[in-house]
Parts: C-alpha cells; structure tokens; sequence
C-alpha cells in the first residue's frame, strides 16, 4: 500500500491469548517501520502476544483522500532498550497513569494487505 498515511488511533487487534484467539480494541501510534501498542502490565495481551504472530486493523487515507483499511501482521515483540528512540517518537493516543506500569508491544510493518472503502 504505497503512499498509505497511518495515523495514531485505535483498532481491533487478532492476539492469540491463553483462552484462544481474541479480537480486542487496542490504542496504537505509528514509529518507523513498526506500530506500537502500549498496554498495562497486568493485561493479557502483554503476557501471550509476544513472539506469536498478530494482525491489527489500521484504518487510514491516501494522499488523494480515499480511505483505506489495512491488515498488518507480524510476530510481537516485547520493546526494550534499543527501542526506546521509537517509543520517544511515537504519539501515542493514551497516557497511563505514573503508578501503572505499562509496557510496548512493537509490531513490525512485515506484512501488509488492505482494501479502499466507499466515501459514506
């Protein structure tokens, strides 16, 4: 998709956890080559998704204005140090609370499918 304009927002994510395969809504910012989910740690997400394959729905606009939907699907991974420039960049759409700890979830752009979606 190229010329694809991903904007921070929130979309359903595929994330394989402990009682199976879940479709949840997830708040996400775009950094490089990878989209960032920054999650609690005492969601499950944080805990099954790294190393397992996940697929996010991004929702965004070329620039002749025409909004798309794209797939992204890639292997989750748990940020740590070498990321953190990502993370400092990243515009993400929620601030957690100082007294929650929170962690990253950095998707890689590997795969990426989508289709175009008739002005309403």
């Amino acid at each position: 998709m190229q010329g694809l304009d991903l904007q921070p927002s929130r979309g359903p994510a595929g994330i394989p956890i402990g009682r199976g395969h879940r479709s949840v809504v997830v708040s996400y910012a775009v950094a490089g080559d990878q989209i960032l989910v920054r999650l609690p740690d005492y969601n499950d997400i944080v805990h099954y998704a790294p190393g397992a394959e996940v697929s996010l729905d991004v929702d965004g606009a070329t620039p002749a204005a025409q909004r798309e939907t794209v797939i992204v699907t890639g292997t989750a991974a748990l940020a740590d140090s070498g990321e953190r420039p990502l993370i400092d960049q990243a515009a993400f759409a929620e601030d957690w609370p100082a007294d929650v700890r929170t962690s990253v979830l950095c998707l890689p752009l590997n795969t990426v499918e989508g289709f175009e979606l008739p002005d309403p």
